[in-house]
């Protein structure tokens, strides 16, 4: 949980840092540590899925903040980066949940707070027993 958090939180730094919310043009120097240290930790502890899922995670998340130029979300460069965070978080996610035993009924099912696209139906937590 905490690598996950931690990670989560760098993609926030490099996505303000794109969008221009804050100050200085540059990343503060160990920008990235606290997220890097919680990764060595969990690859320690994880199985070899998640610790290269939480790996692709973390690496997608600094190479956003690290190559993305400073206040330019135009820039589509920053779309791309941002779209390759979302997918290895999308991917490290259930193999995060599935490796602690939390019960999924559906792991084709997006995490909460994400949808995947053509999953429009819009029935979602409707029994139809029709």
């Amino acid at each position: 949980m905490e690598f996950y958090e931690a990670v989560k939180a760098l993609a926030r730094t490099a996505y303000d840092h794109c969008y221009g919310f804050t100050e200085e043009p540059e990343l503060k120097e160990g920008w990235q540590s606290d997220a890097f240290a919680k990764l060595t930790q969990l690859q320690f502890y994880a199985d070899r899925a998640v610790a290269a899922a939480a790996s692709a995670a973390y690496s997608a998340a600094w190479s956003w903040g690290q190559y993305g130029v400073h206040d330019a979300p135009d820039d589509p460069s920053f779309h791309e980066r941002q779209q390759r965070f979302d997918e290895a978080e999308l991917e490290m996610l259930p193999l995060m949940r599935q490796s602690l035993s939390i019960p999924e009924a559906d792991l084709a099912l997006p995490p909460p707070g994400y949808s995947y696209p053509g999953n429009q139906g819009g029935d979602e937590g409707s029994d139809d027993e029709s």
